[in-house]
């Protein structure tokens, strides 16, 4: 029996990235409840979230700037993602809300403001 897919799809990397808008650096970690909430909806672990997080860190020249590095490598999804939404992070939730196969419950996730970067 085959397992079942955990890649990330483009709809979870929005999701993360929306959330990797809206709080600090410091907190991105397994125990902050937005980490939690997002975990839960998404079926995923709050660890597997954290870490995701963590990946769009890489990409982040504010975050250079002050010589926080991030994680090493990452996914090409997050790439593309941070590419689309780099310039206007504000429009990451109507993305998001408008995208095929997002659920109900999500869009209600999302009605929060990302953070200014």
């Amino acid at each position: 029996m085959a397992k079942p897919s955990n890649k990330w799809t483009r709809d979870e990397h929005i999701l993360v990235f929306n959330l990797y808008c809206r709080i600090p650096f410091g907190r991105q970690h397994s125990r902050a409840p937005e980490i939690i909430e997002l975990a839960k909806l998404l079926g995923r672990s709050r660890g597997s979230v954290a870490l995701k997080l963590n990946n769009f860190s890489r990409l982040d020249p504010e975050l250079k700037t002050r010589g926080v590095k991030g994680m090493a490598q990452g996914a090409k999804g997050e790439l593309d993602v941070w590419r689309d939404f780099e310039d206007n992070p504000r429009s990451v939730w109507v993305g998001t809300a408008s995208g095929g196969g997002v659920n109900r419950g999500i869009f209600a996730y999302e009605q929060g403001s990302p953070r200014a970067r």
